[in-house]
């Protein structure tokens, strides 16, 4: 289920450490750390939301042929168009999560940069594809970006082709990540229906129909170790739902980095944070 993932919040945490009051070799590598991590949460649950759509309606396939001893190709179409309709979203946030990642790389480039003009041109075309791609979302699955996006003060450390670029977008980068939160959140709340699905029909296929045939099961411990996984399913899958809290927190962080907030204490906790999701995630099969 795991693959390897853009390192976007990676890249803004090294933006974040040029931008921001955080100036020990350890405090860099403390953001660092932190951009790969929350970039394997997300990673994680936009991957796990597209196979447990998958699963959810392959379980309802199953059920109607059992139901009713046969499934029409019309049947199938049907019963399978949820799950396409939602891979399509996420191929979609993916793409908007890449540009996100080359956006940050840029930003990066005009920080360190003495020649900033080529990385000015390759911005300004990435911040068009990003909105692109945002308003591609927004048509996916309606969103509910609060407007206007809160004015944000630049820290007056930040100066030169820096300023000059995050002074003319960063309003809007805000809200390409408000996208993505609400997205985000709702996938979370998507997901606990989609569990809850599949634990009723895993219940009736695997649990409760073996005891209504008269012949024995055929493996009783297998039987037992399917029974447990299916009724804490619910469980484990809380580890997805925090997902949307995260992705707040990264929000948040960049907002108060722009402003000269971010701060060590701060980066630690949402690391903690992530850790925690990770451990829990690792858990889902």
């Amino acid at each position: 289920m795991m693959k390897k993932f853009h390192k976007t919040v990676a890249i803004f945490a090294t933006v974040a450490a040029l931008t921001s009051g955080c100036n020990s070799r350890e405090g860099y590598k403390q953001l660092a750390e932190v951009g790969n991590k929350y970039s394997q949460a997300v990673d994680q649950l936009l991957i796990t939301a597209g196979s447990i759509k998958i699963d959810k309606t392959s379980e309802e396939i199953l059920n109607k042929k059992i139901r009713n001893n046969y499934v029409s190709n019309a049947d199938y179409q049907d019963i399978s168009q949820p799950a396409k309709e939602r891979l399509k979203l996420l191929n979609e946030l993916r793409n908007h999560n890449r540009l996100l990642e080359a956006y940050f790389s840029k930003l990066q480039e005009l920080a360190s940069s003495n020649a900033p003009n080529e990385a000015k041109t390759a911005i300004a075309g990435i911040a068009d594809n990003l909105n692109s791609s945002g308003a591609s979302l927004q048509r996916i699955k309606s969103v509910n970006v609060v407007s206007p996006i809160a004015t944000i003060i630049l820290d007056s450390q930040i100066n030169g082709a820096l300023k000059e670029e995050l002074k003319q977008r960063k309003e809007a980068i805000v809200k390409e990540l408000t996208i993505q939160e609400e997205l985000l959140k709702f996938l979370s709340e998507d997901i606990q229906g989609d569990v809850e699905r599949i634990q009723e029909l895993q219940e009736q296929r695997l649990v409760i129909q073996p005891l209504t045939q008269l012949q024995p099961i055929p493996d009783e411990e297998q039987w037992i170790a399917e029974r447990s996984n299916i009724l804490t399913m619910n469980i484990k899958i809380e580890a997805l739902v925090r997902a949307s809290n995260t992705l707040k927190e990264f929000k948040q962080t960049f907002q108060d980095s722009l402003e000269g907030k971010t701060s060590v204490t701060h980066l630690n906790s949402v690391l903690k944070d992530i850790d925690s999701f990770l451990m829990l995630v690792a858990t889902i099969k």
